[in-house]
């Protein structure tokens, strides 16, 4: 007899009493174990079947080398050595963490009373104030409780309208059985001759004696739209006829064809297409497309602009050397004439060079009156050395002359006269002669008379 049910005993939902799957299966939960017991000190939130392995918190030393060692302990306490070392820790049995080797009750270690209880939501008597099982869990367990059902479970408490009962179930059959809820393959018909293969067009569902050779067409399960990719075989972007094509629309028709240039190299590139159409043709030149900047390429067709075009054409002389010369210039055209030359360009002054076209500020004037680069002058002479005015012509200009006497003989005689200014013999002696009466010196005078 089949009791149907979870027979995976790494399912929550199996039973030893099961001995057969259910169809969809009965397992739906994995067990996870661990500590279920919210109050332990290893409880783990994602176990859901307890190993037995809770553990109460309790604090101690847990270094086996020291006198107060406390092998029970999960919480690293303090660790001493000497005599009489007291044990701290739960002394009281109500609760759960009670140590049986503490020789000192310890407020704060007494944490959880027990509470002994069913622990289990399903059970009918569940305790929610319970933190530790009792075993006295009651649970009602669902099934077929009718002995004659194929899956009767002796163990069910209450049915669940589950049954099975074995039987033939197609009323056309000689033998249906209105009771029966699952086919044994007991059913009787009238001969039915036809195809019984479901795989083919021509199955016939009443047929009881199959004829191979009725059954014709295949059934092939696919897309049927030639509109969509599936339908056909796809690759590298090429799509060929099936060996077989479908007939039957199984829901797999899912990406449009859309035809196109598929390489990103041309412009006639389409992102969206799916199939190559050959209809690449104008492979893209990225580049400036405007003649009137510099980056401009004749070749170029595509490319955002602003990218490619950075520097506007500005025509002018790019000599520096020539006075034309344009330093916002970034194209020659050809406006370079006069070439610079630096000088002095101011005509009135002495270094005036008139080849020059810029001026270099090396420009002076040092004419003194006889021309650049030459002295002044002397006072009474002209640029070339001669006397502005020598009424004698004896080539010593008037306003130097020396006047006085010039006989060497004479008492007045002046080596440095250079102009006879016939004075008076003997009104000069009789001046010499006071002179040296009054001073007892000799003096001579020269005194025109």
């Amino acid at each position: 007899m089949s009791v149907l049910g979870c027979t995976d005993e790494a399912f929550i939902e199996y039973d030893p009493l099961y001995n057969q799957d259910t169809d969809p299966t009965s397992c739906f939960t994995i067990k996870v174990y661990g500590c279920t017991n919210s109050i332990a000190f290893n409880y783990d939130s994602l176990a859901n079947t307890d190993d037995g392995t809770c553990v109460p918190t309790i604090y101690g030393c847990m270094d086996p080398t020291y006198d107060n060692y406390n092998p029970l302990a999960v919480i690293l306490d303090t660790c001493l050595n000497g005599e009489n070392i007291e044990i701290q820790g739960c002394t009281d049995e109500s609760y759960y963490e009670y140590n049986p080797i503490a020789t000192i009750d310890t407020l704060g270690h007494c944490i959880n009373l027990k509470i002994f209880g069913c622990t289990n939501e399903l059970a009918l008597n569940y305790n929610e104030d319970a933190n530790l099982d009792d075993g006295s869990c009651y649970i009602i367990i669902s099934g077929c409780t009718d002995p004659a059902a194929l899956n009767y479970n002796p163990e069910a408490f209450e049915d669940d309208q589950s049954c099975l009962f074995g039987g033939c179930i197609d009323p056309s059959a000689f033998n249906y059985n209105p009771s029966a809820n699952i086919n044994d393959g007991t059913c009787e018909y009238n001969e039915i001759i036809g195809c019984t293969d479901a795989d083919f067009f021509e199955f016939n569902s009443e047929a009881n004696i199959s004829d191979s050779n009725l059954c014709i067409t295949l059934k092939v399960f696919g897309c049927i739209d030639n509109a969509y990719l599936e339908y056909w075989n796809y690759s590298n972007n090429i799509i060929t006829p099936l060996e077989v094509v479908a007939n039957v629309d199984d829901g797999s028709c899912e990406t449009l064809i859309v035809e196109g240039c598929l390489d990103p190299n041309y412009l006639e590139y389409d992102p969206n297409a799916n199939v190559d159409d050959t209809s690449c043709s104008t492979t893209e030149v990225l580049g400036c497309m405007d003649f009137n900047y510099l980056e401009y390429d004749q070749l170029a067709n595509s490319g955002e602009q602003e990218l490619y075009c950075q520097t506007l054409i500005f025509e002018g002389c790019m000599d520096e050397n020539y006075l034309e010369y344009n330093p916002f210039a970034n194209v020659d055209d050809g406006s370079c004439l006069t070439f610079k030359v630096y000088g002095c360009t101011d005509p009135t002054q002495c270094n005036y060079d008139e080849t020059a076209t810029v001026n270099d500020d090396s420009c002076y004037n040092n004419d003194l009156g006889c021309g650049c680069d030459a002295p002044a002058a002397e006072q009474g002479y002209d640029c070339d050395g001669n006397c502005l005015s020598d009424v004698d012509s004896d080539g010593i200009c008037d306003e130097f002359e020396i006047e006085g006497c010039q006989d060497p003989l004479a008492a007045n005689y002046n080596w440095f006269s250079t102009e006879a200014d016939f004075v008076n013999t003997q009104d000069a002696l009789i001046q010499i002669i006071l002179n040296t009466i009054q001073m007892q010196t000799w003096t001579m005078v020269l005194v025109k008379s």
